[in-house]
């Protein structure tokens, strides 16, 4: 998979995190940012995309046709900013199943970029080969979250033993 891959929607460009950017993003958050050309967020990435991200280089080292099966960064059009990230969780299972997550710096919330970004991923899955459903896992008490996915394109098909909801594409 091209390290130029590269998803447009209306106001952000999602691009695959490299392993360079990744090991970047893991050290030196403004080398991240020029690599991306795009300003960084305060306190970003959060905590749980920051202590992913080497695990992340890691995967992209042993497997480099990884990318876009990963993390991906949303970064808005004008001005050129990170706002967040999203991204699948590894290649298709034996179901043909990926699963789709997001996450958006609180600074550049309740602007639809969440939405903008899991359709965009949605659409991408189904273009790739073996991918026949596009799932996601929310916590029940986060009805935001379970908006972003239903407009997305996935429907509610019970909770997991966990207690979160799982959607999924028809």
């Amino acid at each position: 998979m091209p390290e130029q891959l590269a998803l447009g929607t209306p106001r952000l460009e999602l691009v695959p995190c490299s392993l360079a950017v990744a090991n970047a993003l893991s050290d030196d958050v403004e080398e991240g940012g020029r690599l991306l050309d795009a300003r960084m967020p305060k306190e970003w990435p959060d905590p749980e995309l920051a202590e992913f991200l080497p695990f992340y280089a890691k995967l992209l080292r042993q497997d480099p046709h990884l990318l876009g099966y990963g993390v991906w960064l949303l970064i808005e059009r004008d001005p050129r900013t990170v706002v967040g990230s999203a991204g699948l969780q590894g290649h298709p299972n034996t179901d043909g199943e990926v699963e789709i997550g997001y996450g958006v710096h609180a600074d550049f919330r309740n602007r639809g970029y969440a939405t903008e970004a899991a359709r965009a991923l949605v659409e991408w899955a189904f273009e790739q080969p073996g991918v026949t459903r596009v799932t996601a896992h929310c916590d029940q008490d986060n009805i935001p979250s379970h908006r972003v996915v239903v407009k997305a394109g996935l429907t509610q098909r019970g909770v997991q033993p966990d207690g979160r909801i799982r959607f999924e594409t028809s």
